[in-house]
C-alpha cells in the first residue's frame, strides 16, 4: 500500500517502533487473514488504524445506493488527473464526521496489545495452513542469504514469499526465480523447496519461516512500546499514512 504504520504517543515521550510495511499490509489489513474469524468487533475496531491525523467518529447522513455512482465518478476523475487528490476528503466529508482531535484518535494500549496478541496467537496456531516464507543461502550454516542471482547474463530475483498470488496453495512449497525490467519474462521458473537445491549448476541451502516467525520481531516491538505506555498510563495513537 506504500504507507507507513505509526505507533506513538502524542507527547513523543516514548520512542516509536519502526514497523515493517509488510506487517501493515499482510497482518493489520488482513491479506490472508480474516480478523472476524477470531477477533471480536471491538477488537477489530481497536486494531484497525485510522489515517494519520484524523478519525471518523460518526456520519452526517447515510450512504445510499445513488451516492455510490456519484462517489465512483469523482474517484475516476481523480485517478485520471481531472481533479486534485485531496478531493477524496471532500467526497467523504459530505457523509462522515471527521475529527482531528488527539483525544478522539487516542486508544487504550492494553486493548491494542490484547488484540495484537490474539492475532499473533492465531498465526502460531495456524502456521501449517497459512503462507510460509522460503529463503536460500550460499552456505550450509544459513548465514549468507541470497536474494538475486545471475543466470545466463540475466539478473534474477529469488522470491520465496508468494502469498499474494492467486494460486498460492500450489506455490506454498516453491521458490520463484523471476527476471524483471529489461529482462522481464525471460526467466520465470519455480523450484520445489528441499533442504538442498540446485540453481545454475550450484548447490544452495534453504530455510523456511512461518508467518508468525517472519513477524515475531514486529509483534515484540509493538508489545514493548505498549508495555511502556501502560506503565506510564499513556494513551497511544495507531495511524497510517
Amino acid at each position: 500500500m506504500g504507507m507507513d504504520l505509526d505507533l506513538y504517543v502524542h507527547d513523543k515521550s516514548i520512542e516509536s517502533p519502526d514497523i515493517a510495511r509488510s506487517f501493515k499490509d499482510e497482518i493489520i489489513f488482513e491479506w490472508y487473514l480474516k480478523l472476524n474469524d477470531f477477533l471480536l468487533d471491538e477488537e477489530i475496531k481497536v486494531v484497525t488504524p485510522n489515517t494519520y491525523g484524523e478519525i471518523t467518529i460518526g456520519e452526517k447522513k447515510p450512504l445510499e445506493k445513488k451516492d455510490n455512482a456519484k462517489i465512483l465518478f469523482k474517484l475516476s476523475k481523480i485517478l485520471f488527473g481531472k481533479e486534485r487528490f485531496n478531493s477524496i476528503n471532500d467526497i467523504f466529508n459530505e457523509y462522515l464526521i471527521i475529527s482531528e482531535k488527539v483525544e478522539d484518535r487516542e486508544r487504550n494500549p492494553e486493548n491494542l496489545k490484547q488484540a495484537l496478541k490474539k492475532i499473533e496467537n492465531h498465526l502460531i496456531k495456524n502456521s501449517t495452513k497459512l503462507p510460509v516464507v522460503h529463503s536460500i543461502y550460499e552456505d550450509r550454516q544459513l548465514k549468507k542469504e541470497v536474494n538475486q542471482l545471475e543466470i545466463g547474463g540475466i539478473n534474477v530475483n529469488i522470491e520465496g514469499d508468494l502469498f499474494y498470488l492467486d494460486n498460492y496453495k500450489y506455490l506454498r512449497n516453491k521458490i520463484q526465480l523471476k527476471s524483471y525490467l529489461d529482462d522481464y519474462g525471460k526467466i520465470d521458473d519455480l523450484i520445489e523447496v528441499k533442504p538442498e537445491i540446485q540453481i545454475n549448476n550450484k548447490i544452495y541451502y534453504t530455510k523456511t519461516k512461518t508467518k508468525a516467525e517472519q513477524f515475531e520481531n514486529e509483534f515484540k516491538k509493538c508489545f514493548s512500546f505498549l508495555d511502556k505506555a501502560i506503565k506510564l498510563k499513556k494513551k497511544i495513537l495507531w495511524e497510517f499514512g
